[in-house]
């Protein structure tokens, strides 16, 4: 399983990284598709239409490429947020509006492969990487914390204190 979304209408849909995806409706009827030319990395619906992330770009649900700049020697990491919707491309975080335009976010230092976000707010965003958690606030970089430490996940619970989750150190 590589990305799992959840539409308005409750529909969820879970991509799988060569091809398949499946399709649990808000009825509960199963719809299984296979498109085994593609490698998945995302789904996420606009405007009552599916759209992909692939490692050769983003196409819609009738297999049409909408934005071919990507390379598929990269590997693609998608992330839900809300309604907002991020992927990142190694140490490159990128954001895709609602009309599926994409922009670059933010370009991390060195070797910091993005694993996960947390937004806290638009303005605010912990990225964790191989090489740390950053924070980008206000449309750059203000700091890294744990350098030295693999970032798995960061949340935020009901009191407002953070939560840091790490490869092999705990949380």
């Amino acid at each position: 399983l590589i990305d799992f979304y959840e539409d308005d209408q409750n529909n969820c849909y879970f991509v799988y990284k060569y091809g398949n995806i499946i399709t649990l409706t808000k009825d509960d009827y199963v719809i299984k598709k296979n498109y085994p030319n593609y490698s998945f990395a995302g789904i996420w619906k606009n405007k009552n239409a599916l759209f992909f992330l692939s490692s050769t770009g983003i196409y819609d649900s009738k297999n049409k490429i909408r934005n071919p700049l990507f390379s598929a020697s990269s590997y693609y990491r998608m992330f839900h947020w809300g309604k907002e919707n991020y992927f990142s491309e190694k140490n490159h975080l990128y954001y895709i509006d609602a009309e599926n335009q994409i922009f670059s976010l933010a370009t991390l230092p060195g070797e910091a492969e993005i694993l996960q976000i947390f937004v806290e707010n638009p303005n605010k965003i912990y990225i964790c990487t191989r090489k740390g958690l950053y924070l980008f606030e206000n449309q750059k970089i203000t700091h890294c914390f744990f350098k030295n430490d693999v970032i798995s996940n960061i949340t935020k619970d009901f009191e407002g204190s953070y939560w840091i989750s790490t490869l092999k150190k705990g949380v």
